[in-house]
């Protein structure tokens, strides 16, 4: 199985750095989907059509945080809690060498001038028809997607940080099913990538999260935990790893929560807007299966408190506006170092973790907690 990867992963990278198109798919909620990726550095107009014929999406440009702050390009506004500052930025055109600006010369254009070390922020109007989409710090190894890892693979084949990438639709204009996009690959004559392939070939040589020192916790709401304390080495945060039982004897699925620590839930334990989802019920779960693992993960949201508290009002009265996502990368690294290979959520939410396969693990499903443990 090793050599399949190491083929496939290499087929991939050799396909982009000659500048030829690449689908790299994975999960997608409850689905597998696809995105085909082309290295900025060799999206001419023949690039862009390719894109825009084919994969049908939005054609959008992967890049850093640096990059996009170099452009000055703002966020686009949200109206969610998604964690880190990463997503659409506003949308770009080229100031010179462009007309109406949708052309597939004219976006080429745009992205050679936003790629162009050399440009500024005066080389490019807002809106337009290309779709800068910023990428997480990390990559897959911290959220394990396809924007990123497009602009993973663009890195590792020696393109540097950018990659136009475009979600792949099917004759209806959905989402493309696995046996689309394979049967477009083949008619196209391109390489496929499954995303946990990438994230297996950048673990042999990238870690991000190292363990820094192990302890023990009696809690209130939970009995005694054994405690594994992580730093992520690119933002120097620390996470922990709260442990119950003997692991390695465990016979099936580990009872995992992934929960980001939070002041309304987790400390005031807020009831103005229902049930707070604190910590110490995931604590109670734990200790009542005899056996669990729950990460706390410190850093999710570069929000100001009242921020967070608005956004909780307006879901209070309208029931929108207040999504919590936390990237997968960092905990499955974790998990992965406690030896944890299969896991069932503890999480009300189906699918929301997926990808999971490049760190060597599978989730089983999901388990609803209530307080009541």
């Amino acid at each position: 199985m090793e050599t399949n990867v190491q083929s496939s992963f290499k087929t991939a990278v050799e396909a982009l750095a000659a500048g030829r198109g690449v689908f790299i798919h994975g999960e997608s909620g409850a689905r597998r989907a696809a995105v085909m990726v082309v290295a900025a550095t060799h999206c001419d107009a023949p690039g862009v059509n390719l894109l825009a014929k084919h994969a049908r999406g939005l054609v959008c440009l992967a890049m850093t945080g640096e990059q996009a702050a170099r452009l000055e390009l703002r966020m686009q506004p949200r109206r969610n809690m998604a964690s880190g500052q990463t997503g659409f930025t506003v949308s770009i055109e080229a100031v010179r060498g462009v007309s109406t600006g949708i052309s597939a010369e004219d976006r080429a254009r745009t992205i050679a001038a936003a790629i162009d070390p050399a440009s500024g922020p005066r080389a490019l109007h807002t809106p337009g028809h290309v779709f800068p989409y910023v990428v997480a710090d990390g990559g897959t190894l911290l959220k394990p997607t396809l924007p990123e890892a497009a602009l993973d693979l663009a890195r590792l084949s020696g393109c540097g940080p950018f990659a136009v990438f475009s979600d792949v639709l099917d004759d209806e204009g959905e989402l493309a099913d696995i046996g689309h996009f394979q049967a477009l690959a083949e008619s196209l004559d391109c390489a496929v990538l499954d995303i946990k392939d990438l994230i297996l070939a950048r673990r042999r040589t990238e870690k991000m999260v190292e363990r820094t020192h192990a302890t023990s916790a009696d809690t209130e709401e939970g009995g005694i935990f054994a405690v594994q304390l992580y730093r992520n080495r690119l933002s120097g945060a620390e996470h922990i790893a709260l442990i119950k039982g003997n692991l390695s004897a465990a016979t099936g699925a580990v009872p995992v929560r992934v929960h980001s620590l939070n002041i309304t839930d987790d400390i005031l334990r807020w009831r103005n807007f229902g049930s707070s989802d604190h910590v110490g019920r995931y604590l109670r779960a734990v200790d009542a299966l005899g056996c669990g693992v729950i990460i706390l993960i410190r850093e999710s949201y570069d929000t100001t408190l009242t921020e967070r508290f608005v956004a909780r009002e307006r879901q209070a009265s309208t029931g929108y506006g207040f999504t919590e996502l936390i990237d997968f990368g960092i905990p499955a690294q974790i998990l992965a170092d406690l030896g944890v290979r299969q896991i069932e959520l503890l999480s009300e939410s189906e699918g929301q973790y997926g990808n999971l396969a490049g760190f060597g693990i599978s989730c089983v499903g999901t388990r609803p907690v209530s307080d009541a443990g």
